[in-house]
C-alpha cells in the first residue's frame, strides 16, 4: 500500500441545465489526479466515492471526491514453500 487514505477532489461549474461549461468527466479526471499522488500507484482499493451539485440561480457546481489507498498492483503473487522443497520447480507435465 502506497498511500492509505488518499483523497481527491475535482468540480467544474456549469451554466443553466448543462449549457456551457459544463462538468465533463469529473469521475475519470479524479481517479487519474489520485493516482498521481505516487509515480508506482496503479490502482485504489476500498474506495469512497462522493458527488455534490450546488446550484446558485443559473449556474451549477458538480464536484466529485474519491477516497481510497492507493496501491501498487502485483503482476504475480510469490507463496513460500514448506520446509525441505527448496529445490521444486513445480510440475513439468511430461
Amino acid at each position: 500500500m502506497l498511500r492509505p487514505g488518499a483523497t481527491a477532489r475535482v468540480c467544474s461549474g456549469s451554466i443553466g441545465a448543462g449549457l456551457g461549461l459544463g462538468a465533463g468527466d469529473l469521475l475519470g479526471t479524479c481517479v487519474r489526479r489520485l493516482l498521481a499522488q505516487d509515480p508506482e500507484g496503479d490502482a485504489i482499493v476500498n474506495a469512497e466515492v462522493e458527488w455534490a451539485w450546488r446550484s446558485v440561480v443559473l449556474y451549477g457546481w458538480h464536484c466529485v471526491r474519491i477516497r481510497g489507498d492507493l496501491v501498487r498492483a502485483a503482476p504475480a503473487v510469490v507463496l513460500p514453500m514448506p520446509g525441505g522443497h527448496e529445490g521444486h520447480q513445480g510440475h513439468q507435465g511430461h
